[in-house]
């Protein structure tokens, strides 16, 4: 499974690594490999690589519900978007009470690629982006196709506006 903004509301960064037993289930819900990493390579069959993204890299709510939010993710949010940073210095405690999403009209005057600048997105980090390119380059010189899994949209011409 991908990270997304469901899980991270709902669950820790650990949580999503180790499992999570649903009642009557039998096997855990995890967003990680077995060496618990969020982005990860697989090889599903010959000629094939499926690159599973870590959507929520860079993201307030990476840490995971009760973690409070990631406050380098936060400067970066209110810096792109001024609906954010005037929530931010109106309500200063919101990185311990995690009260972002749904809480204030965040897409307010953004136009184009800066609907993207919202409480509830994520994105990658420079680490995961080189990962991505390393990844990229290696199945192109193997001849593999590759998917991406993310939770969300990576093209740009996805974004409407």
């Amino acid at each position: 499974f991908t990270v997304g903004n469901h899980e991270l509301y709902n669950f820790s960064r650990e949580d999503l690594r180790d499992g999570v037993l649903a009642p009557g289930a039998t096997l855990p819900f995890k967003c990680a490999n077995a060496a618990g990493d969020f982005h990860y390579a697989v090889h599903p069959a010959p000629g094939w690589r499926v690159l599973v993204l870590d959507a929520y890299d860079v993201s307030i709510y990476r840490r995971g519900r009760e973690q409070g939010l990631d406050v380098a993710a936060l400067e970066l949010l209110c810096a792109h978007n001024d609906n954010c940073a005037k929530w931010v210095a109106d309500n200063p405690q919101v990185v311990e009470t995690e009260r972002m999403s749904g809480t204030f009209p965040y897409f307010k005057d953004l136009e184009g690629l800066d609907n993207r600048w919202v409480p509830f997105n994520g994105g990658v980090g420079p680490a995961q982006l080189e990962w991505i390119a390393s990844q990229l380059a290696e199945a192109a010189a193997a001849g593999e196709r590759v998917m991406l899994f993310s939770h969300l949209l990576v093209h740009p011409a996805t974004i409407g506006g």
